[in-house]
């Protein structure tokens, strides 16, 4: 496995992660009554893993740009974002 495929991987990981911490409060379900401590608990893990993705990602990419690293994560959180969005809480970009 390629560093480069371990960050994305990572960076995957990392805003599914952030979905829920920052989305959690919204959900009708349990869950929604402890999103604070979500948040919370999630605050560690994502740093880590954001961490490690942005280190593995500039090492992979051939001219070392940080700039690139950060293009990549804008695309896969974008995408990320419209998907679990449209998946769990069921709404798309034209839900008004």
């Amino acid at each position: 496995m390629t560093t480069t495929t371990l960050g994305v991987g990572l960076i995957l990981c990392t805003q599914i992660m952030i979905w829920f911490a920052a989305n959690t409060q919204f959900m009708d379900n349990e869950y929604a009554k402890h999103s604070f401590l979500i948040c919370l608990l999630l605050s560690i893990p994502i740093s880590c893993c954001a961490y490690y993705a942005t280190r593995y990602m500039y090492q992979g990419i051939a001219d070392e740009s940080l700039w690139s690293v950060r293009l990549i994560i804008f695309g896969i959180s974008t995408c990320t974002f419209a998907i679990m969005t449209s998946f769990i809480m069921q709404e798309t970009l034209f839900t008004p």
